[in-house]
């Protein structure tokens, strides 16, 4: 994809989405998005990716691609201005709760690991129809800054049945991993990662 397309895509705010692998201004859950007013909402993906737009923009991170279906294996070299962000960033942009209509809807959990030293914040929803059934932000505890988003959406429609899960490590890896269950025919299990090297 050519830079200027890319960094027109949404407004200029998804451009590079190894944006979202630095270390910004952290966004995690603070203790509004623990109780909620009716007024804000839950943590934003779509401000992370903002966030880290502005301070990364344009950095070409060596990437490698892999590309998995129904177990048969892929790699490409490529790098971050050469590789198709809007279809990246689409489902993390989907998935997004931010939003104040889903305010109420998600259980809301915080819990420190000692093995991993890390600080957590969970979302999962109450509604089991919702499509964004859960979001895990793993946090340095010290320095504030994310380590780790983890996101699962379900979707049904008549004929398919689709369970998503996204994972981003900042500046190691970014994982898109879909199950579709089909009402007639085999199931497809897809995964495509971009580890930064």
């Amino acid at each position: 994809m050519a830079r200027k397309p890319l960094l027109t895509w949404i407004g200029g705010i998804v451009g590079v989405f190894c944006c979202l692998s630095c270390n910004p201004e952290p966004q995690t859950a603070p203790s509004s998005q623990e109780n909620p007013g009716e007024e804000m909402g839950y943590f934003s993906i779509n401000q992370y990716i903002e966030d880290q737009w502005a301070i990364y923009k344009g950095q070409a991170f060596p990437i490698t691609q892999y590309t998995y279906l129904n177990g048969q294996e892929d790699s490409s070299y490529t790098h971050a201005l050469d590789l198709p962000w809007g279809d990246i960033l689409r489902p993390f942009i989907e998935s997004d709760i931010s939003d104040p209509q889903w305010v109420g809807q998600y259980a809301f959990s915080s819990f420190y690991d000692d093995i991993t030293q890390t600080q957590s914040y969970y979302y999962e929803a109450e509604d089991p129809e919702l499509f964004t059934r859960r979001l895990q932000i793993m946090v340095d505890p010290f320095s504030q800054k994310i380590q780790s988003l983890f996101i699962e959406t379900h979707k049904n429609s008549f004929w398919t049945s689709r369970n998503r899960k996204l994972l981003y490590i900042p500046l190691q890896l970014i994982r898109i991993q879909d199950r579709e269950d089909h009402f007639v025919g085999p199931s497809k299990d897809f995964r495509v990662e971009y580890r930064f090297r």
